[in-house]
């Protein structure tokens, strides 16, 4: 094992860390729901979808294709429905914190 792997998941972890913070910061300020979805979306999302990997691999080695033609036919369902999952939190974090922005706007005016 390399001595910049450590290093890396060290880095990895902060940055996750400090967004976190900013995020919790800024709902507790505003107690803007946004903030919440953006959470879900940029970190506990990527957290969970990296387990979900995992049980992945497990499943097609176990089960294999299925119903699918092949397991490569699996393997694109499964990423495209991650993909998915992430951007549709995504969305919904955008969504909320537009809407929002245009309500403060609307009540300072």
């Amino acid at each position: 094992m390399s001595v910049l792997n450590p290093m890396l998941a060290s880095v990895t972890l902060v940055l996750y860390l400090a967004i976190a913070t900013m995020l919790l910061r800024n709902y507790l300020h505003t107690r803007d729901v946004g903030f919440v979805w953006l959470g879900l979306a940029v970190i506990v999302w990527p957290l969970l979808s990296s387990l979900l990997g995992y049980g992945e691999r497990l499943f097609i080695h176990r089960v294999g294709s299925g119903p699918f033609y092949t397991t490569g036919d699996l393997v694109v369902v499964i990423t495209f429905a991650r993909q998915i999952i992430g951007l549709a939190l995504l969305f919904t974090a955008v969504f909320y914190l537009s809407k929002t922005k245009g309500q403060t706007e609307m009540r300072v005016a």
